[in-house]
């Protein structure tokens, strides 16, 4: 009987417990930005259910959109989590870190928001450089007029103070660095966000830096990180005041960006006995404002006639959708549906137009007819002197 009240009073005290921690939780994230978190959630679930739950009652206390993860040790725990979020989903890699054991990535998204692609996993047989194969999926944040798409890296470095972990680190940069470099020479959408556990600090001296080609690359690349680079403050081990955990991107994203912050979420002040029930790391928060400017075509040639595509309708669509287009004079124009990589897909009109207002149906289907798989398109308005480019979105 002794014991059975003490276990009792046991599981009252973890419920008032998560009732006042979480409770504390300031909302980041806003209805009018795209809010991503990066989260190494120590071996999640550190502490069962109760680490589950409390997991749970912070996402929803800070109303992000998306957060990549790290250190994912139990799948079914992890399912457990996803489902006890309404209007959420969750992924996570398929790689085991060590024999019978794993710490898998994974990225936890609202599905009002966002749409996941092509998920999937970079450098699996790397494993010097990649102990944890990093976790890659192509995004597509979309509310109202507001549009964002890119590819999210998910990543977890190798741990450890020594020549031989900052060496692995080091090469892991390089390949990453590598990696993106060439797909974006190769016409993929320039638009790269790497989250995750670096497990090293940016302003570490050259001979001790794990990042220094993405560096000495600053015209391609920055960390939004780098502002809280060496205050304490901001640390997200705070057990040693080391900002280990970063978010990189590519120079594309600063138009999404612009106007927007990089912080780490001191949770351990806001989340009672956080580092027991939670984890050792702090999440560290970017918000993209993705004002409307940004979400235009960054190469897109200015118009010098009166051709030009209107919009496409409904945008995004899952079974047709209408484009609609403007001829200003009676002239030769191609309308046409092509990749993110720049391939052709579809011709929807090739001959001479006349001057005024036109719409043509494109039902998802390539030139042979064939359904084309749910992404990123562009519609082009093309004429012996100008082009038009609008962005497509397409859900099956």
């Amino acid at each position: 009987m002794l014991n059975r009240m003490a276990l009792i009073f046991v599981m009252l005290g973890v419920m008032c417990w998560g009732l006042l921690g979480w409770g504390q939780v300031q909302p980041r994230g806003s209805e009018q930005t795209f809010d991503l978190v990066t989260w190494n959630i120590e071996n999640f679930p550190m502490r069962g259910q109760a680490t589950v739950d409390t997991v749970r009652m912070i996402i929803l206390a800070l109303q992000v959109d998306m957060i990549a993860v790290q250190e994912i040790a139990d799948t079914t725990s992890f399912r457990n989590l996803v489902n006890s979020l309404d209007e959420w989903e969750g992924v996570y890699s398929a790689d085991e870190y060590s024999s019978g054991e794993y710490q898998k990535t994974g990225i936890l998204y609202r599905t009002d928001q966002i749409t996941l692609m092509n998920v999937g996993q970079l450098f699996l047989n790397e494993w010097y450089a990649f102990p944890r194969p990093p976790l890659m999926a192509r995004v597509v944040w979309l509310r109202g007029t507001q549009q964002f798409d890119f590819h999210l890296i998910v990543v977890h470095l190798k741990a450890g103070g020594g020549a031989e972990d900052l060496d692995r680190r080091r090469e892991a940069c390089q390949m990453l660095w590598a990696f993106i470099t060439e797909a974006i020479n190769q016409g993929e959408d320039p638009d790269f966000i790497v989250a995750g556990d670096f497990n090293d600090e940016i302003d570490d001296p050259p001979q001790y830096n794990s990042f220094t080609v993405f560096l000495n690359d600053s015209l391609h690349y920055q960390f939004l990180t780098m502002p809280l680079a060496g205050d304490p403050y901001w640390a997200s081990y705070p057990s040693y005041g080391s900002l280990i955990d970063h978010i990189l991107v590519t120079v594309d994203v600063l138009g999404e960006y612009e106007g927007g912050d990089t912080r780490t979420l001191r949770l351990d002040f806001e989340v009672q006995n956080y580092t027991y029930w939670v984890s050792d790391h702090r999440p560290v928060f970017s918000m993209f404002p993705v004002t409307e400017s940004a979400v235009e075509e960054p190469n897109q040639p200015a118009v010098v006639s009166d051709n030009r595509l209107v919009g496409a309708y409904p945008n995004p669509f899952n079974s047709s959708t209408m484009i609609e287009y403007e001829v200003g004079n009676s002239s030769k124009v191609t309308l046409m549906i092509y990749d993110v990589l720049g391939r052709e897909v579809r011709v929807l009109f090739n001959g001479i137009e006349e001057m005024g207002r036109h719409r043509v149906l494109w039902d998802g289907t390539d030139q042979s007819g064939f359904p084309v798989t749910s992404g990123v398109y562009f519609a082009s308005l093309i004429s012996d002197r100008d082009q038009s480019i609008r962005k497509i979105l397409y859900i099956r």
